[in-house]
């Protein structure tokens, strides 16, 4: 008999329950839902922890070789350098080891200036201030950002060492005075030992010390440089400013030798033209005076 009323209290005690519970709750709502992104995410950060803490783990027990992508996630797959590049291009191999001439560097003297040689250049290859000067032979370009008359003069002593056969080509100077010569010359060992030996001297400081220049009959090169008229004779005085080039112009005509020379006042230097007699004897008087101006 209490069994039979055990079973009856009970059976009521869960209709009760059931009763309390909302209409509308589902029977899935007890159930719990695993949150597949989040997991994901989860393991994602859990594979790059482990790659941090154990960065041998991502090589093979042979030096170099490569992961393998199987075993990896999309994720890491797409963040992961496996390509190496070549430390020379492989090209290089076959031209370095093949019989065509080969271009190089004569000399360099200050900046970008320099002296190059082009020995059988792909015309594609060229600027178009190396295309004005390039014959279409092998040839050297000189190239200076900027040419003083000392430079004008060392540059035209060096191409007269280089005598007959010489080849020469000039660029547009351009606004901002550069230099840029092509030379060519059939005894290509002698034109690069000359044109070495120029950048050397191009190079050095003590050039601007000697600061007075007498030229007898200036060469081509020599009037397209400076920008000289012919003449039988030219002197060049450096380290002259503008206004000094004006009172030892002036102090030079006063003494009565505005007929036999000219006197032009440049940027920086004097240029005289004229008899040699009278450029030397005017070169000197010039020299002298200026150092009295600076006293």
């Amino acid at each position: 008999m209490s069994d039979l009323i055990r079973e009856v209290v009970e059976d009521i005690l869960q209709r009760k329950t059931s009763k309390e519970k909302s209409p509308g709750q589902s029977p899935m709502a007890d159930l719990v839902r695993p949150n597949y992104q989040r997991l994901k995410s989860q393991e994602r950060l859990k594979q790059f922890g482990e790659a941090a803490q154990h960065p041998q783990a991502q090589h093979s027990a042979s030096a170099g070789a490569k992961p393998d992508e199987s075993e990896l996630s999309s994720e890491l797959r797409r963040t992961c350098l496996t390509h190496t590049c070549d430390q020379t291009p492989r090209i290089m191999h076959s031209l370095e080891t093949g019989s065509a001439p080969r271009s190089e560097v004569i000399g360099r003297i200050n900046g970008t200036s320099g002296i190059w040689w082009l020995a059988e250049p792909d015309e594609r290859a060229l600027t178009d201030r190396v295309r004005q000067v390039w014959d279409g032979g092998p040839l050297a370009v000189l190239v200076l950002d900027t040419a003083t008359p000392q430079d004008a003069l060392v540059i035209d002593e060096a191409l007269h060492s280089l005598g007959d056969g010489l080849r020469m080509r000039m660029g547009d100077r351009g606004a901002g005075g550069g230099l840029v010569v092509g030379l060519g010359h059939p005894n290509e060992k002698l034109i690069k030992s000359q044109l070495k030996i120029l950048a050397q001297r191009l190079g050095r400081t003590h050039l601007a010390h000697k600061d007075a220049y007498i030229l007898e009959n200036p060469c081509t090169f020599i009037q397209q440089v400076l920008a000289v008229s012919p003449a039988p004779a030219m002197g060049v005085l450096t380290q002259v400013p503008e206004m000094d080039g004006v009172l030892i112009a002036d102090w030079v005509y006063r003494h009565g030798s505005s007929s036999r020379v000219s006197i032009e006042v440049r940027a920086g230097w004097i240029l005289i033209t004229g008899s040699g007699e009278d450029v030397h004897k005017v070169l000197d008087g010039a020299k002298w005076y200026r150092e009295r101006l600076r006293g």
